[in-house]
């Protein structure tokens, strides 16, 4: 899967999704990226595997949620607790 860019309402690139070790996740960026500015990269603050609420983009302040597929978070708490032998 290629990174896919995690835009707020107005098209600013809050992050990107990506395949971690075969589990969908969200990498936050720490400020949203103009679509005007297509040099500019993002500085990752985190990797969500879980769902959240309300994330606020840096630049025009709206904000998304991001919702995890129940298949997904199946397989993160299966290699997390050590209950399955994963699709590595």
């Amino acid at each position: 899967m290629e990174p896919t860019p995690w835009r707020c309402p107005n098209g600013h690139t809050m992050g990107m999704v990506v395949r971690r070790e075969n589990i969908k996740q969200l990498a936050v960026f720490r400020h949203a990226l103009r679509p005007d500015l297509p040099e500019q990269r993002g500085d990752i603050l985190l990797y969500l595997v879980g769902p959240a609420d309300n994330i606020t983009c840096s630049i025009c302040f709206e904000r998304r949620s991001w919702i995890i597929g129940g298949g997904a978070m199946e397989r993160w708490l299966a290699r997390e607790t050590g209950g399955g032998h994963g699709n590595h």
